[in-house]
């Protein structure tokens, strides 16, 4: 499951880290870590067999299995 106040927290103290200021998370970099967290859940999920994705015309498709 997806934390966002754990990306969040995870962003500033790799800021922190590498001591670059300010440490604030600007909110596309919050969208990327994010889109990319629901991307690596939705793989694992459809290695797993629960769920089924496909094309669509214009998109991709998500289903149960």
């Amino acid at each position: 499951m997806i934390d966002v106040l754990d990306t969040i927290r995870r962003l500033t103290e790799e800021k922190l880290a590498a001591n670059r200021f300010p440490t604030y998370v600007l909110f596309i970099d919050l969208q990327k870590q994010v889109a990319q967290q629901v991307r690596d859940e939705l793989n694992a999920l459809h290695q797993d067999g629960k769920i089924k994705v496909g094309k669509t015309v214009n998109d991709k498709y998500i289903e149960l299995k």
